[in-house]
Parts: structure tokens; sequence; C-alpha cells
């Protein structure tokens, strides 16, 4: 996905709704882990975000919804993410 383009105003619903069901499809652990570093990183000194955003695989890595992602990439499919 390329992360840097232009739209026209006319296309700026279906662009972002198309962006946004991309999002809600995908792993809801990282999501979620993301959204808190972000937040959570606003509010912190530059060391602190770091240990947080070092934690995230240790986090992630140990989800069922990992497992599936890694699999899923594997044999060329969508992933059936569970939030587990």
């Amino acid at each position: 996905m390329n992360s840097h383009r232009l739209i026209s105003a006319d296309e700026l619903e279906k662009e972002t709704m198309s962006l946004a069901r991309k999002i809600a499809t995908g792993p809801p652990i990282a999501m979620r882990v993301t959204k808190h570093q972000v937040y959570e990183g606003l509010g912190v000194d530059f060391e602190t975000a770091l240990q947080m955003m070092a934690a995230s695989p240790n986090i992630i890595s140990g989800s069922e919804d990992y497992k599936e992602g890694v699999t899923a990439i594997q044999e060329k499919r969508r992933a059936r993410f569970q939030g587990r």
C-alpha cells in the first residue's frame, strides 16, 4: 500500500472507507498495542517511548493472531484474526 498519494476530493470518502475497512480487518491485538503506544507515547520521554516500542513484539508474537498471520502468509491466504 502506498501511504503517500494525492486523491481528488471526489475520491476522498471512497479511499477513506477503503482504508478503514483494511484497518478494521487487521490484527486487533497489534492495533490495540499500536494505539496504546501512540496515546501513551505522547506523554512520556523519548527513552520510555522506545522501551514501550521494544516490548511490543513480545506482546504481539505470543498471540494466536500472530501465529494465524504467519500461517496465512505461508499459505498465501487472507488471515482470519480472532483477537486472541
